[in-house]
């Protein structure tokens, strides 16, 4: 089996107080928040599965500089530097839990996927190494980031056909070049590209049933500059309006949220938690599940991993 992958994802930084209150401008900076789009082609021919499917890729992640510190160069580096940890982590967690798919043939999905998966493991590590770049706007500080990134992962699948366990090891080999804010080194602008490949193994406890499969991995991830604040007081005023005593208002107010996509779901979230309004916290958590359906899964922690044979190089 072969997976093809390519996707491209936008970048939008939202955030705000309850809805119906003007946002005022944060103490720390907002989460920048990208979208997955793009498609994975699977192949399999064993005994339970010989299909060849097409997903469509969705979803979004937020990615903020408090969960990856260490973008940002070190006083007294005049050349390359090591990115922590937790910009690696920052980045597995994000591809894991931001991804959701969609597939026209409902029917073999479901049979290739199995149920919502539980016990999983997710450890990540790699070797990321960030460079100063040329021609950063004012105020701004543009990194050049290279190297690799190992994600290996385990979980059980509930009514899957076949093998119900499943194992997997990403390696990938990620470049490109960000655009932050100098001061909190928030991501602004840039992009970065991924690619390697993913061997996995769906297998059946206590029995000598085993599926192997393979992906090869192109992925894009495009940072967007935020929203206006004219864009996120637009957001808050949608949402009150999924409260409105017209259904055709809050009918409408919910499809311009849907046309606005990524850039209204912090907002969202934050309505579908501390909203008293039942309609409007209601009207907030269908509209998560079609604009972020599987960031809002429970998913669980990357931790880090120290792989066989040493660390992984660039």
């Amino acid at each position: 089996m072969a997976w093809l992958v390519a996707l491209s994802a936008g970048w939008a930084c939202a955030g705000g107080p309850p809805p119906g209150l003007p946002p005022e401008p944060p103490a720390t900076p907002t989460p920048c928040r990208f979208g997955i789009t793009g498609r994975r082609v699977v192949k399999c021919d064993s005994r339970w599965h010989r299909i060849e499917l097409t997903f469509r890729a969705g979803g979004s992640f937020a990615l903020s500089a408090k969960k990856v510190p260490g973008l940002l160069p070190p006083p007294d580096a005049n050349g390359p530097w090591s990115l922590s940890d937790n910009v690696g982590n920052a980045i597995a967690a994000g591809l894991r839990e931001g991804m959701s798919l969609n597939c026209d043939n409902d029917t073999e999905a479901a049979r290739w996927l199995g149920g919502h998966p539980y016990e999983q493991k997710v450890q990540a590590s790699g070797k990321l190494t960030g460079r100063r770049a040329a021609n950063a706007p004012g105020g701004k500080l543009a990194v050049e980031l290279s190297g690799t990134l190992r994600i290996e992962e385990s979980s059980a699948l509930s009514g899957r056909y076949g093998p119900n366990w499943n194992k997997a090891a990403w390696s990938l080999r990620l470049a490109g070049r960000l655009v932050l804010d100098a001061n909190s080194g928030r991501v602004e602008s840039g992009e970065l590209k991924a690619a390697g490949k993913i061997d996995g193994e769906y297998f059946t406890r206590g029995a000598d049933m085993k599926e192997p499969y393979g992906e090869t991995v192109s992925l894009v991830l495009t940072a967007a500059a935020p929203p206006t604040r004219e864009t996120m007081l637009r957001v808050a005023e949608l949402i009150r309006q999924l409260g409105a005593q017209s259904y055709r208002q809050r009918e409408a107010a919910g499809e311009a949220l849907r046309r606005l996509g990524d850039v209204a779901v912090p907002q969202l979230e934050a309505a579908a938690k501390e909203s008293r309004d039942p309609e409007i916290a209601a009207r907030a958590e269908k509209l998560l599940s079609e604009l972020a359906p599987k960031a809002r899964s429970a998913a669980p922690p990357v931790e880090p991993l120290a792989p066989p044979g040493g660390p992984i190089r660039p």
